[in-house]
């Protein structure tokens, strides 16, 4: 059988966190330019940091590694801790552990990749009622909408 959506979801998945996607900016791309004030700061009546954003992001990609691993027991809760974790930063090497760590979980969710097939995809998740394919499509449409997020915040914060 010809293997060829697993390369497809990988280049999409490369594209929103750190390539060229059609929209322009990539994830990485992007946080790269903030600086850590950025990171932290927030606007009035609204609750969420940049750096905030990057936490719930690895929460759940966390949660993609550990299904593609096969844990069928882990979870995330919406808007809880699980989903949105607190998150600390307090000099600009907090910034770049965070998004060191960011970029630690794309090399594993790229190397879990490497050892599924596109049989595979149709397959349901561990403890999930949605197949492989439906849940790494949600993982890049996941990033590129708190991407989305991020720019609007980040382009609010340099305006103020």
């Amino acid at each position: 059988m010809n293997n060829t959506q697993i390369p497809e979801i990988v280049v999409e998945l490369n594209a929103a966190f750190n390539g060229e996607p059609w929209y322009g900016i990539s994830l990485m791309e992007k946080l790269n330019q903030i600086t850590v004030d950025e990171a932290v700061a927030s606007i009035p009546d609204y609750p969420k940091t940049i750096a905030r954003f990057v936490k719930h992001l690895l929460a759940w990609r966390e949660f993609v590694i550990k299904k593609l691993e096969g844990e069928a027991l882990f979870k995330i809760e919406m808007n809880t801790e699980s989903d949105w974790p607190a998150v600390e930063i307090k000099s600009d090497s907090d910034w770049k552990n965070l998004l060191s760590e960011l970029e630690a979980s794309q090399r594993k969710i790229l190397e879990l990749l490497a050892h599924l097939s596109d049989d595979s995809l149709q397959s349901n998740v561990s403890g999930e009622n949605y197949n492989y394919r439906y849940m790494l499509r949600g993982l890049i449409e996941h990033d590129t909408y708190h991407l989305g997020q991020i720019s609007l915040l980040h382009s609010i914060l340099k305006d103020s």
